[in-house]
């Protein structure tokens, strides 16, 4: 432990053994602290610690949503749930099953095998990098934890995870079905049913949904196939075993498919003065695309925000299939717990980067992937319940079904020819720059963390305890690349496998550690300070590099580490007879060896004098779009803040803040040899690549009024929630503030009936933002192209349900 984390602590320990002198002589009688008690704030519980307990007594920044608030958000696909959570952002590439997440200023690069900053789980099981898209149906809550992870569970998180855990089954008959309609011929139908088949020993739970809306961007050049449709459909099958006292088994199996017409990307800016693509094309056979881009742009700003145009149909197909197995085995104190997951991904998705008609930078993504997990936990408490502990393994399998493939066809070598629907896969004619690849990522990691609990060791020091955990990970990446052939007559893997200049390998390992001072002043009031040290793994470009890049080392990229520092209040209390819920986390968070998306997607072009974006003049090994680096040091800091108020019994008011400062102080980036100087990165557009899509400041609020009727009409409840953030830096896309405002009216329990009616309206002043970027970058791109949010949406709800919910 270094001297900083060794004064951060002691610093904590202080405060809370003071805290404790000031509160022992302000402490209030057990009949007192009952009744207070009696009028606060309900308990939330979570298992972020791997343990059911009450979200306030957990030491860390964690945001929970129960099924209830899941429903009374409106949360019905991904892109909802950062409107509720402070902190939590998110964006799109391609379509809404990409999704990207960023926490605390952290996310991903959209393309490429790079480790994400946040992991996503699905009942205690990680997602895949291609696979980060979660369930948002017949949900038991959903759980977003903040800062480094890895000491507690899974696998290593540098800024965080998000945890979603759907509905078990139990041994009641119970169930529900719920039908949602809305602007854009939306139908969503969705409904679960719970049937007991032993008392006590089987269950098993059935649940689905159907999702299909008209897209809300009109497709000028295909009529008929608007973008950014909805068209999915999904179900779910748990089967809950408990054969004998103590053993528990709960298997799920989940399968997911869409196919849309995918989102358009449209020009936002356009600048004739650049001397990015397509200017530099000047004096070039390709000279004609300068003047149709500048037509292209000036067509877009007549035709509106919600228009766009392609050169060939954005088909996008989506296909998962997940399994989850959890065992776990009381035997006295100690727990024994397995969890197995697998799951496969299947993507394909046409892109048209530019945002016109014109394909001057057509694309074709392709995955067919599979990840097989196992981790085994050993739990308990020790020494008359004042050690709790958890030991554990984790192993990590992602592997190729298929390939994995990133083309990008060069202007004027894309056939304008339209793809089949009925026949997956690109036209005949595509000569792509790009590659198929075959990528291999394995994880190995063994954890443990203690609780360490002094009032059960003495009472003088009741309410303070230490948390300190450990974790070794060995991570190998392995890539075999088969350059641009396209899925139908790609080489198999083991054909590739057998040459060696088409493969390349790297490895790491690495320690990370927790260690934290907790002091539960009151029942109700927490005071706790952590130190932690996380990771994200490195891994490998794709293709097989060649000239300077490959004499550079660029093939590799090494680990991104983080030693953050936090320190937290928790409390619920009353203001007379108003219960208050109020948390506050201050950090920061120091990161070495920041991983960098260097983006080379139009510079190949750019460069076609010089050799390419490696000098050799062979473009069959020059990276797709872009290729990670380390660039150097930064730091992030911040604080977030939670409120919830009930100052009547019929008005709750919650909001949540957060706040960040970032940077990159330390810049150790080497630009390839034949860089040009325009085309070099700095300091500051290292920090809009690094901290990409992450706002300085976001926010959200809401209100929920319950009418005074009577009981016997049934509960009527009034909502508006607001969310917003301060202006998001994307590169060269800068996204102006914005505020964006729900509204939502719930009759549940109607006249005393198992029915529920709702009516809602998304986005009620129509707010326009960039949503999701696509090409910007300076000097390399004469313009810049993105995609907008969804439209203002009215909809009606109608839920019926019975048994116990």
């Amino acid at each position: 432990m270094n001297k900083r984390s060794s004064l951060f602590l002691a610093s904590v320990a202080a405060l809370a053994l003071s805290s404790q002198a000031a509160y022992a002589q302000e402490a209030q009688d057990d009949s007192a602290e009952q009744a207070a008690a009696s009028i606060l704030q309900p308990e939330i519980i979570v298992t972020a610690r791997r343990k059911a307990e009450d979200i306030q007594k957990v030491p860390i920044s964690v945001t929970a949503l129960g099924s209830d608030q899941l429903r009374a958000a409106g949360i019905t696909k991904v892109s909802e749930i950062a409107a509720v959570v402070p902190g939590l952002n998110l964006f799109f590439v391609g379509s809404e099953t990409n999704a990207v997440y960023s926490i605390r200023a952290m996310s991903r690069g959209s393309l490429g095998f790079q480790q994400p900053a946040v992991t996503t789980y699905v009942n205690d099981v990680p997602t895949t990098i291609f696979g980060a898209a979660l369930p948002t149906y017949d949900l038991g809550n959903l759980q977003v934890l903040k800062g480094p992870q890895g000491t507690l569970f899974g696998r290593n998180s540098e800024a965080g995870a998000i945890l979603t855990n759907t509905r078990q089954p139990t041994y009641d008959y119970n169930g529900y079905a719920d039908l949602q309609v809305g602007d854009y011929s939306w139908m969503k139908a969705e409904g679960a049913l719970n049937i007991p088949v032993i008392e006590d020993k089987l269950a098993i739970r059935v649940a689905g949904v159907v999702n299909r809306r008209d897209g809300y961007q009109k497709n000028l050049s295909f009529p008929g196939r608007d973008f950014a449709n909805l068209d999915s459909n999904a179900f779910r099958v748990s089967v809950l075993a408990e054969p004998f006292e103590g053993l528990k088994n709960v298997f799920v199996y989940e399968n997911f498919s869409a196919a849309t017409n995918g989102i358009a990307a449209q020009l936002l800016t356009y600048d004739p003065n650049s001397m990015g693509l397509p200017n530099n094309f000047a004096g070039t056979p390709f000279a004609f695309v300068i003047p149709l881009t500048q037509q292209a742009y000036e067509d877009q700003l007549a035709n509106g925000p919600r228009t766009g145009t392609a050169p060939f149909p954005l088909s996008t197909r989506d296909k998962r299939e997940t399994i989850s197995n959890t065992t776990s085995l009381d035997i006295g104190s100690v727990t024994i717990k397995n969890i197995f997951g697998y799951q496969k991904n299947y993507v394909e998705a046409y892109v048209n980067q530019a945002g016109y008609a014109f394909p001057l930078i057509p694309g074709y993504r392709f995955v067919d992937y599979r990840q097989v997990t196992e981790e085994l936990q050993l739990s308990g408490k020790a020494f008359n319940d004042a050690l709790t502990y958890i030991v554990g393994g984790f192993y990590l399998d992602f592997r190729p079904s298929g390939t994995a493939y990133e083309l990008v066809a060069p202007p004027g070598t894309y056939d304008f020819t339209v793809p089949s629907l009925a026949s997956p896969g690109p036209p005949p004619v595509f000569a792509p720059l790009g590659s198929g690849n075959y990528y291999r990522d394995k994880s190995k990691s063994a954890y443990s963390q203690i609780n360490l609990a002094f009032g059960a060791i003495t009472p003088a020091l009741e309410g303070l305890s230490i948390d300190a955990g450990l974790r070794y990970s060995k991570d190998d990446h392995s890539l075999c690349s088969i350059g641009g052939q396209l899925p139908q007559t790609a080489a198999s893997e083991d054909t590739c496998l057998q040459d060696p200049a088409r493969k390349a390998s790297s490895s790491e390992d690495f320690w990370s550690y927790t260690l934290g001072v907790n002091y539960q002043v009151t029942p109700e009031i927490l005071f706790y300070g952590v130190t932690r040290r996380g990771y994200r793994s490195g891994g490998l470009n794709a293709p097989i590099l060649g000239g300077t890049l490959a004499a550079a080392g660029a093939q590799s990229f090494s680990p991104e580490t983080v030693t953050d520092y936090e320190v937290g209040l928790k409390s619920r209390f009353a203001l007379g007879t108003v219960p208050v819920t109020f948390n506050l986390a201050l950090f920061q968070a120091d990161y070495k060896d920041l991983q960098y998306a260097v983006n080379t997607n139009g510079i190949n072009q750019v460069l076609a004098a010089t050799g390419g974006v490696d000098g050799d003049f062979n473009p069959g090994n020059n990276p797709t779009a872009l290729y990670f680096a380390n660039v150097g040091d930064g730091r992030v800091k911040g604080l977030e803040a939670a409120l919830s108020v009930r100052p009547v019994p019929s008005l709750q008011l919650s909001g949540g803040m957060s706040v960040l400062d970032f940077a990159v102080n330390k810049n150790t980036f080497v630009p390839p040899v034949n860089f040009p100087a325009f085309l070099t990165p700095g300091i500051k557009s290292f920090e809009a690549t690094v901290f990409y899509g992450a706002p300085k400041f976001s926010y959200n609020a809401s209100v929920a009024y319950t009418l005074p009727l009577p009981s016997e009409v049934g509960d009527v409840v009034m909502r508006a929630k607001v969310n917003g953030s301060g202006k998001i830096n994307y590169d060269a896309i800068t996204v102006p503030a914005r505020a964006v405002l729900d509204l939502r009216l719930d009759w549940n329990s109607v006249l005393g009936s198992d029915v529920d009616l709702s009516a809602f309206v998304t986005n009620v002043t129509d707010k326009l933002y960039v949503a999701a970027p696509n090409l910007g970058s300076p000097g390399a791109f004469a313009f810049t192209s993105g995609t907008y949010n969804e439209p203002r949406i009215f909809g009606f709800e109608a839920r019926w349900h019975f048994g116990p919910q």
